[in-house]
């Protein structure tokens, strides 16, 4: 998104051309402490980018430290936050597979490594939250619960209890690929 290339288009406010990475230049030139952040945050983003788990605690202290002698209050807030999840940041590096994939144009086999991260549990967790505040509050558990199966689990069968009129998981089918 900040490509320095990407194509300029008119801003009538600021009568010149420009593009989202001017723009940013732009706002972090206002102050010195925007300028800090964003070079933290560039430090940051390379860290989760080129780090291994071998090098990983040893960048960590040197970002901490440059957190904690920002003299910005939030940023050395955000130091002190790292340096308590300081041990699960490291270990977020821990590769858990390997995905192979072919290039279509090369031929060329690459090959990807795949760290440990919790996105798909902070997915379902914010799809449910989503569900409850659109649903306006459930009062049947059991519909709720159907509900959110139904939801986060594709190919789920239903069946209606004949008994009591409930409505039941029966089978999870294989998807279809």
């Amino acid at each position: 998104m900040f490509d320095a290339n990407l194509k300029r288009s008119y801003n009538k406010k600021l009568k010149k051309y420009m593009n989202p990475y001017d723009y940013a230049m732009k706002l972090i030139s206002i102050h010195p402490d925007l300028e800090k952040a964003w070079k933290l945050k560039d430090e940051i983003a390379g860290f989760y980018c080129s780090c291994t788990l071998k090098n990983a605690p040893e960048e960590i202290e040197r970002i901490i430290q440059d957190f904690l002698h920002s003299e910005i209050d939030e940023l050395v807030k955000f130091g002190y936050t790292m340096i308590n999840w300081k041990n699960e940041i490291v270990h977020s590096f821990i590769v858990s597979r390997a995905e192979y994939s072919i290039s279509k144009k090369t031929g060329k086999a690459a090959v990807e490594s795949k760290r440990i991260n919790n996105a798909k549990i902070e997915k379902a967790n914010s799809t449910i939250k989503t569900m409850i505040k659109s649903g306006n509050g459930y009062t049947n558990w059991e519909r709720f619960r159907n509900r959110v199966m139904l939801i986060l689990e594709k190919g789920i069968e239903f069946e209606i209890d004949e008994k009591d009129g409930r409505v039941k998981m029966v089978a999870k089918k294989e998807p279809e690929k």
